[in-house]
């Protein structure tokens, strides 16, 4: 996403862009996230997917994988 310029596409003001890299303490980043999962739509990536078609989303926080499973 970086590469391609959508960050800065949504960075530029155009779209309320939850960014939980625009902030450095993590009561503010956690903030950030339990919004984002209550967004219209959420960007992310997977770490895999298989021959099978399967996506495999390895997650630290688990946000990631919530939001894709049962979010937006």
């Amino acid at each position: 996403l970086q590469e391609t310029g959508v960050m800065d596409l949504l960075r530029s003001g155009k779209y309320e862009f939850l960014d939980r890299d625009s902030v450095s303490e993590d009561k503010e980043k956690r903030e950030i996230m339990i919004k984002a999962f209550k967004s219209d739509y959420y960007l992310c990536s997977a770490n895999a997917i298989t021959e099978n078609g399967e996506i495999l989303l390895l997650d630290g926080s688990g946000n990631r994988a919530a939001a894709v499973t049962f979010g937006p």
